[in-house]
């Protein structure tokens, strides 16, 4: 995800939830794991049409960039493990499930007629004219016209072009099942927003459009809020459901337009699910939340363990990764200067940040006034598991080093204090 001859630097740190934990999606535990895709596809190109080759990042995960050449004694193994960077630039698509025969792939000519008739009154917008430059570039050229070098001033001009953020939209037509396992649309948390009649067409659906924009991480994940708008005008156009390749979720053009990323109200939780799996690590018993989605703002996917397996603090603790991913989100543009940013260490996440992330549906979350209303915490990259979003990485939440790095540390009883430190005893 992140240029390897970029130079990692440090930047300062700047209701209810719809699809909180619930038993239905602890029931569905063994179905998702049996379910997800294997990441054993190749991190691909614009010629591989698996979904891992579409949704993973131009150049793999991220992690610690060092500029060639610079040598780094701190970066071993188990060290850069520690210094998670977000991506200078981000892959994504979604998977529209259509009827009846082959569709034939959109031209650019046809989707720039969309984009003219459906926003005819904001034309010469300074959002729908970037709307129409991805539209119009070809990423088929990305790892080449993608990559940022020579010096630092020459590297600023660059990214100060209008639209440099927008390395391409690709469009292409495959078979379902090429792209999509079929447990995952017979999954019923992962198809929940489906109405009746858009669960029953399912099995007419056997062709798919493959839309996938290629872009840096910039004016709040404008690369990522275009490609939701042209998703949702091509989905209400065709008629198609909408498969979430990280997310596995499907929806219909409704919800999906419902739901997208907007600036005005920052709706993380929109973005991600928080998905639980077992606890192999500290308890037969126990729970571990994990997110998805976070491949889009160029983040890494987080992952809290030590949990009991009790309702109440899993909900907590969905609050408090949604507001992670919040603080994240709020950090991931590219640096000015188009270095990867390396995450703070540690992050701070507070009480306002997980309501932040519910955006315009946000409620009142719990919260007590005499508890601090806020945790430090470190993020440190964990080995691949094949439940992992195809292709990249996920961070485990710990204490902040001077605490984790040291033994004995009691991770369930830090999760258990930090749950009460935001959010007040239960």
């Amino acid at each position: 995800m992140c240029d390897p001859r970029a130079l990692g630097r440090r930047r300062g740190a700047v209701g209810w939830g719809v699809r909180v934990v619930s038993l239905l999606m602890l029931a569905s535990v063994s179905t998702l794991g049996l379910a997800c895709p294997s990441p054993k596809s190749p991190i691909g190109t614009h010629r591989d049409p698996s979904v891992a080759a579409a949704a993973t990042s131009a150049s793999g995960a991220p992690r610690r960039a060092v500029a060639r050449g610079v040598s780094d004694p701190e970066n071993t193994d188990a060290e850069a493990a520690h210094h998670v960077v977000f991506a200078d630039r981000t892959r994504y698509a979604y998977v529209l499930l259509v009827r009846g025969e082959r569709p034939h792939a959109p031209t650019r000519m046809a989707l720039n007629r969309l984009v003219r008739s459906r926003l005819r009154s904001h034309i010469g917008a300074v959002e729908v004219r970037a709307l129409q430059t991805l539209i119009e570039r070809d990423p088929k050229h990305a790892e080449d016209v993608g990559l940022l070098t020579g010096d630092e001033v020459e590297r600023r001009r660059l990214l100060a072009i209008d639209g440099a953020d927008l390395l391409g939209l690709h469009v292409e037509t495959l078979r379902r099942e090429k792209l999509v396992d079929a447990a995952l649309l017979r999954d019923p948390v992962l198809t929940r927003a489906l109405t009746t009649t858009e669960r029953a067409s399912i099995e007419t659906r056997v062709w798919a459009l493959v839309f996938r924009a290629d872009y840096r991480n910039q004016h709040a994940a404008r690369g990522l809020r275009l490609l939701q708008t042209l998703v949702t005008m091509v989905a209400e156009e065709r008629d198609a459901l909408i498969f979430d390749v990280d997310t596995r979720e499907t929806v219909g053009p409704r919800v999906f337009g419902e739901r997208r990323f907007r600036t005005t109200v920052a709706n993380v939780a929109d973005q991600i699910s928080v998905v639980p799996f077992p606890d192999p690590r500290h308890s037969s018993k126990g729970v571990r939340l994990m997110t998805r989605g976070m491949r889009r703002f160029g983040a890494v996917d987080l992952e809290l363990d030590g949990l009991p397996a009790q309702t109440e603090t899993l909900q907590r603790a969905t609050h408090l990764l949604y507001g992670l991913a919040f603080v994240l989100v709020a950090e991931a543009d590219l640096d000015h200067s188009g270095y990867a940013v390396e995450i703070d260490d540690p992050l701070t996440v507070r009480h306002a940040d997980a309501v932040g992330a519910y955006g315009a549906s946000g409620g009142l979350l719990q919260r007590c006034a005499s508890c601090p209303g806020r945790v430090d915490l470190h993020l440190v990259e964990r080995a691949a598991e094949p439940h992992d979003p195809p292709g990249h990485v996920v961070a485990r939440i710990v204490a902040p080093r001077a605490v984790s790095d040291h033994r004995p540390y009691d991770h369930p009883a830090w999760v258990a204090r930090s749950l009460v430190s935001v959010f007040g005893p239960e």
